[in-house]
């Protein structure tokens, strides 16, 4: 039996160290191949250490694969791969999809984006977040000339606290359920 998607989503706890303020960044992230997950460079960038948390509150440790860190704004992906070190997490290969932007093919792409961000933080004493499933679609032709993709969500956001200008970023890796191409 296959690993399920609930199974691969994680939160990135980055720690940029004592002298830093925040000290901690939280980010989502996806377990895409054995224990390697792949994240925001923004979450990651500046970080002395890094732990992922899975749905079920299981922390591991991890290391950053400084070779694989992108851009949070620039040329480069926000994109960057962290590895757990515990050896008892290995999960199989993620299979990945190419959507076919060649214009012959339907304009969007029923999608979910799933996420830890800060609108779903739960009350207590250390920062939990619950997983948010943002069900959209991927305008398949949009940001072309930039090579990237982006989702729009059906549904209208709950309004943000008071005080409050973002909700948080979602997992930049997204499960497509139809019209994909291997």
């Amino acid at each position: 039996m296959g690993v399920s998607l609930a199974d691969r989503l994680v939160e990135v706890i980055a720690d940029a160290g004592e002298s830093i303020k925040p000290r901690y960044r939280y980010g989502s992230g996806c377990i895409v191949n054995g224990r390697t997950v792949l994240t925001a460079a923004h979450v990651v960038t500046e970080a002395v250490a890094v732990r992922v948390r899975t749905t079920n509150k299981t922390c591991y440790d991890a290391m950053i694969d400084r070779s694989f860190v992108g851009e949070a704004t620039g040329s480069r992906p926000d994109l960057a791969l962290v590895e757990i070190t515990d050896s008892s997490v290995n999960l199989p290969a993620l299979p990945l999809a190419r959507l076919d932007r060649s214009g012959q093919v339907e304009a969007s792409v029923e999608c979910h984006a799933y996420g830890y961000p800060w609108f779903a933080k739960t009350p207590s004493p250390s920062a939990v977040r619950e997983l948010v499933d943002a069900i959209g679609v991927v305008p398949v032709l949009a940001k072309l000339v930039w090579g990237l993709l982006s989702v729009s969500v059906r549904d209208t956001p709950r309004p943000l606290p008071p005080g409050r200008s973002k909700a948080g970023r979602f997992a930049v890796v997204g499960y497509v359920r139809r019209t994909c191409h291997r």
